[in-house]
């Protein structure tokens, strides 16, 4: 049995009346049975994250979705993220046929090749995935050589790169084949993009580095330098919140369209280790964001990740969390860190503590800067490679008696004027390093004697 992917002629005149109307289209094709073709509308952008209400990830069930065949559904039971997918039920081995017809990738200058990359999962063993580009240009398709098998245990992520030409109208197509004719199939995170490069890009973007915060009033701003990719390029930045000094990892799904104004456009929040994080920011790439939110009294934790034009995040594929930086505002908030973690930054007004317990170890990246105008107690271990400065009304107060052995340094640090150190509770081990420029150096440390130079 042969199946036509041309577009109907309603499809066609459709696309064509939106590219005059100044939108660009783009079409994903699905083939379950024997064969099914599907258009998505992909947004105003020939980036993969640009357009954010197009419903690729499915969260606003089949808006801008219609069906001339099949049993096409949205679905609430089997996700990759969010809360829906798209489902086809395949009751028959007949066509299927579920179409979007809106906007079209067409690569410009340079970007010669074309990424499709969608994510597949079955509930048999019989589901079998392949992708394609549909040429609306000049009536052509290519495709993947072969099927790739998907299963009920785990999502399948597939992806295909194809030369493209300049100027010309591309659909992503997804191949999907139910051979028993009695399974469902299931999509969710469907992303296009045009690059340089004739290989598919699965590589997490580089983290971003050199962190700075401050607040001011009830609002924080982070600044960072931008990560780098050497693939598909750098195309955005992803911004999460959760309230407290928060230590959890948080793995993000790749290809993922997270929002930060509208579950219907993708998952506002991420739930890891118990703790909700809220998407404060999923946009373009930026330097800088400032929290514009009401924010309560309190301690805050954000994470910064980087995002590539492939859908990829940083550290998606290590669940490390990146970007960790820790801010407190207003009142008089004292929290604590009793475990290991890595940060990138830290803001303590006046009035706040932090203070790193028996149990803690703290380590502070390369490039970050903690600013500390409250109170930074360390009874634990902290590492620094970055950069600590405490403020006119700040103190760093060391109080980790013995720690790992003999000379257990003070970090370096910069001492503004006004600035406090307090070494307390030394009973052994004097702790090394500590001939540092202080303004105000206070020892409280009975029968034990040091020298400062």
């Amino acid at each position: 049995m042969r199946l036509q992917l041309t577009p109907t002629l309603k499809a066609k005149t459709q696309v064509r009346q939106r590219l005059l109307a100044g939108g660009s289209m783009l079409a994903v094709a699905l083939l379950f049975g024997i064969g099914v073709f599907m258009y998505g509308n992909f947004g105003n952008s020939h980036e993969a994250f640009a357009s954010t209400s197009n419903n690729m990830g499915f969260e606003n069930g089949t808006s801008d979705w219609t069906s001339s065949a099949g049993s096409w559904s949205s679905d609430n039971t089997t996700c990759r993220s969010g809360t829906s997918s798209l489902k086809n039920a395949a009751t028959t081995t007949a066509a299927r046929n579920y179409n979007n017809n809106a906007n079209a990738n067409t690569p410009a200058s340079g970007t010669n090749y074309i990424t499709v990359i969608a994510w597949a999962k079955g509930n048999n063993a019989n589901g079998r995935v392949k992708l394609g580009a549909y040429n609306a240009s000049t009536s052509t398709e290519s495709t993947q050589a072969s099927y790739t098998t998907i299963n009920s245990s785990s999502w399948t992520q597939v992806t295909y790169t194809v030369a493209a030409t300049n100027s010309k109208i591309y659909y992503p197509v997804v191949y999907g084949m139910e051979s028993s004719g009695t399974g469902n199939i299931y999509i969710d995170d469907v992303t296009i993009f045009t690059s340089t490069s004739s290989t598919s890009d699965v590589t997490d973007p580089g983290a971003p580095t050199t962190f700075s915060a401050s607040v001011s009033g009830s609002s924080p701003t982070l600044n960072w330098t931008a990560g780098t990719d050497a693939a598909s390029g750098i195309n955005g930045a992803l911004v999460l919140r959760a309230s407290g000094i928060t230590t959890t990892d948080v793995p993000v799904n790749n290809q993922t369209t997270y929002s930060a104004s509208s579950s219907q456009v993708g998952p506002t929040s991420i739930t890891s280790g118990g703790t909700t994080w809220s998407v404060v920011y999923n946009g373009t790439n930026t330097n800088t964001f400032s929290d514009a939110s009401t924010l309560s009294t309190g301690a805050y934790t954000y994470l910064v990740y980087m995002k590539d034009k492939a859908g990829n995040f940083t550290t998606s594929s290590t669940g490390v969390s990146s970007g960790r930086t820790h801010v407190f505002i207003g009142g008089s908030t004292t929290s604590t860190i009793s475990t290991t973690v890595s940060i990138d930054g830290l803001y303590i007004p006046s009035g706040n503590t932090l203070q790193i317990t028996s149990a803690g170890s703290l380590t502070i990246r390369t490039g970050s800067s903690l600013t500390i105008n409250g109170i930074f107690e360390q009874i634990g271990q902290v590492t620094n490679s970055g950069t600590i400065i405490i403020g006119s009304t700040g103190t760093y107060k060391y109080n980790r008696n013995g720690g790992a052995g003999a000379g257990v340094p003070l970090p370096t640090c910069t001492w503004q004027t006004g600035s406090t150190c307090i070494i307390s509770g030394i009973t052994a081990n004097v702790p090394s390093n500590i001939g540092q420029s202080f303004s105000n150096f206070t020892w409280n440390c009975a029968s034990q004697t040091a020298s400062l130079h």
